[in-house]
């Protein structure tokens, strides 16, 4: 083997590789400050696929949680579902930040971390648990003024 290799040991009731998605968009009017790009509002969705490789039906509760770069906690949602055995199920859920929403740019990239947790909703058991860096940013592409980034334009 010549490159890094890990092994990864999951539960039966697990999210699928890179199953775990999370774009977001800008809502509110962007302002300028002199530590960067702000909105006053953004949505962040949060996609997850997971998979039953027991034999066992499952309720699911799925967490997820927004923290800032210095670990202030800005968002959260609980929802549930049930997954069949041998089966898949995705799971969507929303959080709207609100409240000077720090924006990602070449200049200023400031990042989220999303933890996504998956529990068994009858005893609580975490079964697999995910965390995805995000920069909430608004991006246009335009035919004739080329791309933007938080309204700015951006040369290539």
């Amino acid at each position: 083997i010549y490159r890094h290799v890990w092994l990864v040991s999951t539960s039966p009731v697990h999210f699928v590789p890179w199953g775990v998605y999370v774009p977001s968009e800008v809502i509110g009017p962007i302002t300028n400050t002199a530590k960067g790009q702000t909105a006053t509002k953004a949505l962040v969705h949060i996609y997850a696929e997971i998979m039953n490789e027991g034999t066992d039906k499952l309720n699911l509760q799925l967490t997820s949680t927004i923290k800032t770069s210095s670990g202030t906690q800005v968002g959260t949602v609980t929802t549930n579902n049930v997954i069949t055995s041998e089966g898949t199920v995705m799971m969507a859920q929303n959080i709207t930040l609100a409240s000077s929403v720090s924006l990602w740019s070449a200049e200023s990239p400031t990042l989220y971390s999303v933890t996504t947790l998956l529990f068994d909703a009858a005893s609580g058991t975490l079964l697999d648990d995910v965390t995805t860096s995000i920069g909430v940013r608004k991006i246009t592409v335009d035919v004739n003024n080329g791309l933007f980034i938080n309204d700015q334009p951006v040369k290539l």
